[in-house]
């Protein structure tokens, strides 16, 4: 998506102070140098548990981040991607996000997760996220076709064009990763007890 390329959709620098250290929910190996004694000292990637490439680093992140190892960010420090990823593909994502986030949370806490500051059962979480993923779901599906018209011209986008359509393709991705949200939790209670857990 054009949109992708000229926006921090995909990784949101703009949280990362330059030359600062960051916690381990900035461990993103799109561009990332590590030692590798340090990597197999916490066991490396949980692949058992990721099966995507999302969010597993950030997990790995955490567990360093508990040794004391932080990440520095080095704004220099620049890395090119050369590959396209389309509208439903972005999406894909959003959802597999969703699911990996459920699965970070079983690990590190569900703070991670959670929107607000109430203290809520899953099953009162689950059915919130729930309706937001309905609500939205039906302007996801109009904002997608809207990106898919856009990708197929031949001539890019403006800047102008960019600035408005970054903020729908956001939009897509919550929605998206709101259904992955349900999907994994749901999976998750119904692998449990039915006692009522406090997130």
């Amino acid at each position: 998506m054009q949109v992708l390329n000229a926006s921090d959709l995909l990784f949101p620098h703009r949280f990362l102070k330059p030359w600062g250290l960051h916690g381990g929910g900035f461990f993103w190996t799109c561009n990332l140098s590590i030692r590798t004694d340090v990597l197999r000292a916490v066991n490396g990637f949980d692949e058992a548990t990721f099966h995507d490439a999302i969010c597993e680093d950030i997990e790995l992140g955490f567990r360093l981040q508990k040794r004391g190892i932080q990440v520095l960010y080095v704004p220099e420090a620049k890395c090119e991607h050369d590959h396209y990823i389309s509208p439903e593909a972005y999406a894909r994502r959003g959802r597999k996000q969703g699911i990996n986030m459920v699965k970070l949370a079983n690990i590190h806490g569900w703070h991670h997760i959670q929107l607000d500051e109430k203290q809520c059962t899953a099953h009162d979480f689950l059915h919130e996220r729930r309706k937001d993923f309905h609500r939205m779901k039906p302007k996801a599906e109009r904002i997608m076709a809207l990106l898919m018209r856009i990708e197929s011209r031949s001539k890019p986008c403006t800047v102008t064009e960019l600035e408005k359509i970054q903020y729908a393709a956001l939009w897509i991705d919550r929605t998206e990763y709101f259904g992955g949200l349900v999907d994994e939790l749901q999976r998750t209670l119904d692998a449990e007890s039915p006692q009522p857990v406090f997130i």
